[in-house]
């Protein structure tokens, strides 16, 4: 396998995710609804510094850097969520995952940041939750659309 840089110049739009409140505070699927773990210290302060660094590095080489927010959180693994819609509903319509306050509280950290960052006009940040969450809770499907999140991968599958 060929590795890929951040300097490849074949390479002008890039999507910049991470798993910014699993290194904050730590995994959700254990824990929810607790938030007892929040913190904000030292290593807050630099892994923020260094997610600036590292957008600002991207977008001084790249025509454009998206930037995801938190993607909502799931209250346990998503095959449990699936099983449980299909044998209530027979498929995928609308799957609850955790309330929106607490996706808010435990992201506020990360979400005060990108309000208040000043990247270039070349980062476009883009939040998740305007898309699977509503005004009391989040999904991990929604109007048939399936999301699927995990360290190394965000993917999107559509079902008809």
């Amino acid at each position: 396998m060929r590795q890929i840089s951040a300097d490849e110049p074949k390479i002008q739009n890039v999507v910049f995710v991470h798993r910014y409140s699993y290194q904050l505070v730590g995994g959700s699927n254990k824990t929810y609804p607790d938030l007892r773990n929040l913190k904000f210290d030292n290593e807050s302060v630099e892994l923020l510094q260094n997610i600036d660094r590292a957008i600002h590095k991207l977008a001084s080489s790249k025509q454009r850097v998206y930037v995801l927010y938190p993607i909502p959180a799931l209250p346990t693994h998503i095959t449990k969520l699936i099983d449980r819609e299909l044998s209530v509903n027979g498929e995928l319509v609308s799957i609850e995952g955790t309330d929106r306050s607490w996706y808010e509280e435990r992201n506020s950290v990360i979400i005060n940041h990108f309000k208040s960052a000043n990247y270039p006009d070349n980062v476009v940040l883009i939040n998740p939750a305007n898309y699977f969450c509503g005004s009391e809770a989040c999904f991990s499907t929604k109007g048939g659309i399936l999301y699927i999140s995990t360290i190394t991968m965000f993917q999107t599958m559509v079902y008809h």
